[in-house]
């Protein structure tokens, strides 16, 4: 951390589904990167295994979404990702369907 630069810091306990599952989160934001409570929740989300994949029908998927459930996910990228293809988040993986991953390997060949 800069001496120089301003922060923003926030440190919340957070717990999962069960008892067991409590987690002290600290985060410290610099000016205009956001609020420290929104990275404490992304962190909350990965941390709880809140991170989902979405692969449809036709086309690549996105995983790395981040979302309560597996309706949010889905909502997320169909709002998001479906009607541009070639749009990916960064720091998502696309995700390819198997047959499309083998028709590929098998042109290869």
């Amino acid at each position: 951390m800069h001496a120089e630069k301003k922060y923003a810091v926030a440190i919340q306990t957070t717990c999962g589904c069960s008892q067991d599952d409590w987690l002290d989160i600290c985060a410290a934001v610099l000016d205009d990167h956001g609020t420290p409570e929104s990275h404490i929740d992304q962190v909350r989300m990965w941390a709880f295994g809140d991170v989902w994949t979405v692969i449809p029908d036709r086309g690549a998927g996105v995983s790395g979404i981040c979302a309560d459930n597996a309706g949010a996910a889905l909502a997320h990228f169909r709002e998001n990702f479906e009607k541009d293809e070639d749009s990916v988040p960064q720091g998502s993986i696309r995700q390819q369907p198997v047959n499309q991953v083998a028709r590929e390997l098998g042109d290869r060949r």
